[in-house]
């Protein structure tokens, strides 16, 4: 490497030093909202689990009121379940 002239006159070398005050370990890295993967991912979760909500509630829906307050359904939840938009996971 060569020196810069005014070092070679006085017989001095010169460095340079890059200090960063952080970790650089890839689990200190905090992304600001999830991956590609990981939000597909989750709304293929969230549509199953509707979907699930969706078939349980029509098989309850199926059952008397009596039979439902022995499974341990409060009247509140057999009204919501009795509406026709109802597929709440509140059922489950």
């Amino acid at each position: 490497m060569a020196l810069p002239r005014a070092a070679e006159s006085c017989g001095q070398e010169m460095s340079m030093a890059t200090t960063y005050h952080g970790a650089l370990t890839s689990g200190s890295i905090a992304r600001s909202k999830p991956g590609f993967a990981a939000r597909v991912l989750q709304r293929y979760i969230e549509g199953r689990k509707r979907e699930a909500s969706r078939q349980i509630a029509d098989y309850l829906r199926n059952f008397d009121d009596a039979s439902l307050e022995s499974m341990g359904y409060s009247k509140m939840q057999i009204t919501k379940l009795r509406r026709s938009d109802s597929c709440s996971p509140f059922i489950l």
